[in-house]
């Protein structure tokens, strides 16, 4: 089979060559034009191209914009092609009118050094091309070529690329001819812009360290040949013009490592240049970042405090992470604002069915978001995407078909987005979810930041401010209303007043705050209560003053950790710390039935307590007689680890 297609392909070819030649030039390109845009829309390396660009100029061109330009690197491929059937008729005249060299004089001033040239380039215009150019003006070279694994269609590229005198290096036995040329003061020209492998050295490129293979300059410093960048671009009507620059600087401070890394930089940077001025004319198909030591994580943020939680905690581990493995993470949070309920609720339907045409077509998206969230997600290029919150899937599911990334969702996906691949999903055990996979980890509690780290530093620091010195504390964590459970005010006055009964009993310092979720009656109530009093250390009105991270220093000086229940995520950040907790009812109903297996499931396990206020005197004394349980975060964890060393 591999010899048949071989076979039929060598003569596919050399027909359509002798066609392609039997036309004038211009209809010829005309036919390549619209044969490379039936390519890109059939080539699956079309979403690479893309991403590679996204990744380039996400903050200078368009989504739109970006898919033009891959399209118009599919043509200059297909044109690139029929160019190359007719270089066995090339001459002169057609060189001097369709591809002018203005400093070809560069490559003879090269020569007359004696140690040999290397003209360095890079799969950028028509690439063949510089080499029959060379020739025909006098200068044949030894190109350095990759051979293609049907032998028939190798032996014809490589008769198309020896024509005029050019010779070709294949990759076996490269290094040894290369040197052996050079010895002779020849040319030898070499494409340098793919990956380098895991093998390569890291350099930036377009704003990202990847590996580039290092041969060249090491050759360069080993002979002491010159070596001269050159590059070719695309006209109007078949015309090209060849830029032959200045002679690449080569440090050589007899430290190769450092000369080899700073002339890959001298080279990387021209090629910048260049792309930056024809970004249509690179080869952007192939995987140049396959190997980098960069990573852009996108946050997408539906502005609630406890899934901004989550994403943190998993931003931390992330942190982790690329210190394990020496890697830079650049992260943006981008906050998803709808422009109506009644927007955000459509796009929920409609985001499934328009997803798979969401690459270069995310303008979509601003009928549904409001400007500034659409004009700050349209300008982000994203490796992972972190999303938590019903609210930011849909937008999550999109942005991963645009960027080709990785998501983490903190949650289970609601109908039909349970039916797409996420590649990584961390569910708790009280959302119902029956699909097994490596990719799902289930967590006893939310996700929390609270570092043992970070809590021992707030602790200190919040120890020193208030002078707390061997005291017991009591922090009392106050959340507030949610869309059904509303607080019960002589509930809640109730428990403060059995709160202030408790710590006047058991001589306890009392620390309070409130979040920017309480009602304003309920603050009146807790500022009336507790303002005078004696016990009251710390009293937090974060809608009046708020200050930066005191829930960690409040929870890392409490012995006994006071919650309401309203709150998933401040219950799960009391618990991973191991304190005792106490959770308060504050409503006779509307607790959804996903809080009330959340509070079951740790009631199970010992790690929490239910109180309504008349029960809490008898609630806070058997917590006294008890030791903490403890919970134990550690296998859960690991696992979280585990997945996310695979993603990143």
């Amino acid at each position: 089979m591999h010899s048949l297609i071989d076979w039929m392909g060598y003569w596919a070819v050399k027909a359509i060559a002798r066609l392609m030649n039997l036309l004038p030039l211009k209809v010829a390109l005309g036919i390549a034009k619209s044969v490379g845009l039936v390519c890109y829309y059939f080539h699956g390396r079309r979403r690479v191209a893309y991403v590679n660009l996204k990744g380039a100029f996400y903050s200078r061109f368009t989504p739109k914009e970006l898919k033009k330009i891959a399209r118009r690197t599919y043509i200059n491929v297909a044109q690139t092609a029929v160019e190359m059937f007719r270089f066995p008729f090339l001459d002169i005249s057609y060189v001097n009118k369709y591809v002018p060299i203005p400093n070809f004089d560069r490559i003879r001033k090269a020569l007359e050094k004696g140690k040999g040239v290397i003209l360095l380039t890079a799969h950028f215009g028509n690439w063949e091309l510089q080499a029959v150019a060379s020739a025909i003006r006098g200068c044949p070279m030894k190109i350095l070529v990759r051979e293609q694994k049907h032998s028939r269609l190798n032996d014809l590229l490589t008769e198309f690329r020896s024509t005029h005198g050019n010779e070709v290096i294949g990759k076996g036995m490269a290094l040894r001819e290369i040197m052996q040329a050079l010895r002779k003061n020849n040319i030898v020209g070499i494409l340098s812009d793919q990956s380098g492998g895991s093998e390569g050295i890291y350099i930036d490129f377009f704003g990202r360290e990847t590996t580039t293979p290092p041969g060249v300059i090491s050759i360069a410093l080993r002979t002491g040949c010159v070596v001269l960048p050159c590059f070719i671009m695309r006209q109007k009507g078949g015309r090209h013009n060849i830029d032959v620059n200045e002679p690449l600087e080569v440090p050589n401070t007899g430290n190769e490592e450092s000369d080899i890394k700073e002339g890959l930089k001298n080279y990387l940077r021209l090629l910048e240049d260049y792309i930056n001025k024809y970004p249509d004319q690179w080869l952007w198909g192939h995987k140049r970042w396959k190997h980098t030591l960069d990573r852009s994580v996108l946050v997408l943020s539906d502005g609630k405090a406890g899934h901004q939680s989550q994403s943190q905690a998993i931003l931390d581990m992330l942190d982790i992470v690329a210190d394990e493995k020496h890697l830079n993470i650049k992260k943006e949070v981008c906050h998803v604002e709808y422009k109506s309920l009644f927007h955000r609720r459509l796009f929920f339907i409609v985001a499934p069915l328009l997803a798979p045409f969401a690459q270069g077509n995310i303008s979509f998206m601003k009928y549904y978001l409001s400007p500034a969230s659409y004009e700050k997600l349209s300008t982000q290029f994203a490796d992972v995407i972190i999303a938590c919150g019903s609210g930011t899937i849909p937008i999550s599911l999109f942005l991963k078909r645009e960027n080709q990334a990785r998501d983490i969702v903190i949650m289970k996906p609601p109908f039909p987005y349970d039916l797409f691949s996420h590649d990584v999903m961390l569910i708790p055990y009280h959302d119902r979810f029956s699909k097994h996979s490596d990719r799902v980890i289930r967590l006893r509690t939310a996700l929390s930041p609270t570092q043992p780290r970070k809590l021992t530093q707030e602790r200190e620091k919040l120890e020193s401010q208030l002078q707390l010195k061997d005291e017991n504390v009591m922090s009392v964590l106050i959340g507030g209303d949610t869309k059904d459970y509303i607080y019960n005010k002589e509930m809640f006055t109730n428990t403060i007043d059995s709160l202030i009964k408790i710590v006047r009993k058991y001589s306890y310092t009392l620390l309070v705050t409130t979040s920017r979720r309480t009602r304003p009656d309920i603050i009146e109530v807790v500022k009336a209560k507790l303002s005078q009093e004696p016990l009251c250390k710390l009293l937090v009105i974060p809608t009046e003053k708020n200050i930066k991270n005191v829930v960690f220093g409040m929870i890392g000086v409490a012995k006994i950790i006071v919650v309401t229940e309203d709150s998933i995520s401040m219950i799960s950040e009391s618990v991973q710390s191991g304190k005792q907790v106490l959770v308060l009812k504050m409503a006779s109903r509307g607790m959804p039935q996903k809080h009330i297996r959340f509070q079951e499931n740790l009631i199970r396990e010992g790690l929490i307590r239910v109180s309504k206020h008349d029960g809490l005197l008898d609630n806070f004394s058997d917590l006294l007689d008890k030791k903490s349980k403890g919970y134990n975060f550690q296998e859960e964890k690991a696992r979280v680890f585990h997945v996310l060393r695979k993603i990143i």
